[in-house]
């Protein structure tokens, strides 16, 4: 553990003497760490927390602990980095809300309350059923960590794009005067054959990552044709089984009252879509021209898209891990959470002065608060390595951090590196 207080603890408390970290390192990588045991460090790590006006920090990043700690009489402790976001629960928001939307949408759509929820039923158990043969797999096969809330959002969309098929089918009959039992086998026969080949198409395109030959993809690709098989299949066994049990309760109730005072509806049923899509048929020019306008239209911002990667800023505010995010920010500025991992492959004839030549180049780029330097390392069989760890000014997420690495690639490094043998990378 490396404490604020050791002899190199200085750049671990901030000028202002109110926020401080510790860094715990681990002996092995964060994600074989057990749950319960990044559990037990947050619980451990935030229970000395008091009340009042000190301010405190603590966080991990891989196998490591920050802390942060404030004057004034109390103290508060938070917990960051990727140790502590595997104890943190994940926010039920963005599941939850897709959810509930889709739902409203259904219920809009169908106007009957059992047929709104059979495509979320039916999605919703095959996921669950996924989710569980997916964790088995994790013990024989490597997935990243967000295997499981990718998963969840292809298999909610395929699997209620797949049972509106049948689900629409099945209805049409029903309209049409069919029996229950004719009607879904009818639908299965139809849309099912549909939904049957959309799967498999959808399960070979993904197991296709494989030819990318990159072995992070290769558990991903198996995670998310799971969840895709296991949705075709409820799609095509459990849907048809509940829409036997649900019976003509799949119409809405206005148009089971209709279907008995006035018959089966022969030919189309003249309901709004109906009467919509003759009215385009009409003017198909126009139609299309006004649909490009208005794609065109919601498309127009994606010219001014950034696109990034989500950090503990992202994080609810009432996390250990925002709050360590934001401690460690206000103590030692926006750009402490996003430091750059600047890789030098040593070389060449004098390789220490044109590794401090770079350092100095990189001390005096603007938007730079502050370089450290490890000393260099020997690596078996290869030249020695280097890493210089630079803070940007501004936050991770910011532009002006992207514009800053993209100023040290292509002018501060190549400027400060040329002729010195030196290869040099930029991360972090």
């Amino acid at each position: 553990m490396k404490s604020p207080y050791g002899p190199q603890g200085a750049r671990q408390i901030s000028a202002d003497g109110t926020v401080g970290f510790a860094v715990i390192t681990y002996d092995v990588q964060a994600q074989n760490l057990p749950i319960a045991d990044a559990k037990s460090l947050v619980k451990t790590a935030t229970a000395v927390s008091t009340s009042g006006a000190l301010r405190g920090a603590s966080g991990s990043t891989s196998g490591a602990l920050r802390g942060a700690s404030g004057g004034g009489g109390t103290l508060q402790v938070a917990v960051g980095g990727q140790v502590a976001e595997s104890a943190t629960p994940p926010s039920p928001g963005g599941s939850g809300f897709g959810i509930l939307a889709a739902g409203i949408v259904l219920f809009l759509v169908f106007g009957s309350l059992l047929a709104a929820l059979m495509p979320l039923a039916s999605a919703l158990v095959s996921l669950g059923t996924a989710i569980g043969v997916i964790g088995l797999l994790s013990n024989a096969l490597k997935m990243p960590q967000f295997s499981t809330e990718l998963v969840a959002l292809i298999g909610l969309g395929v699997g209620v794009d797949y049972a509106l098929f049948i689900i629409s089918r099945h209805r049409q009959g029903l309209l049409q005067g069919e029996q229950v039992e004719a009607s879904v086998l009818t639908a299965v026969d139809t849309s099912g054959r549909a939904v049957l080949f959309a799967g498999i198409v959808v399960c070979i395109a993904l197991l296709g990552m494989f030819a990318l030959r990159v072995s992070f993809l290769y558990g991903l690709a198996v995670a998310a044709s799971i969840g895709v098989l296991f949705t075709m299949v409820a799609a095509l066994t459990l849907l048809p089984a509940l829409l036997g049990f649900l019976g003509p309760k799949v119409l809405s109730r206005r148009q089971r009252a209709k279907l008995v005072r006035t018959g089966p509806v022969i030919g189309h049923s003249g309901g709004f879509w109906d009467r919509w899509a003759t009215v385009v048929q009409r003017r198909p020019a126009v139609w299309a021209l006004l649909a490009l306008v208005v794609i065109g239209a919601l498309a127009l911002p994606f010219f001014w898209l950034r696109l990034g990667s989500s950090d503990a800023g992202s994080d609810p505010a009432g996390t250990t891990t925002r709050q360590a995010y934001d401690l460690l920010a206000k103590g030692f500025g926006p750009g402490f959470n996003g430091p750059l991992a600047i890789s030098v492959e040593m070389g060449g004839t004098n390789p220490t002065d044109a590794l401090q030549t770079l350092v100095n180049a990189v001390k005096a780029t603007p938007d730079i608060a502050a370089v450290s330097q490890s000393p260099p390392i020997p690596v078996p069989q290869g030249p020695e390595l280097a890493i210089i760890t630079a803070y940007p000014v501004s936050a991770p997420q910011a532009a002006a951090t992207t514009d800053l690495i993209a100023h040290l690639r292509t002018q501060v490094i190549p400027g400060a590196t040329a002729g010195t043998g030196l290869t040099v990378y930029v991360g972090g």
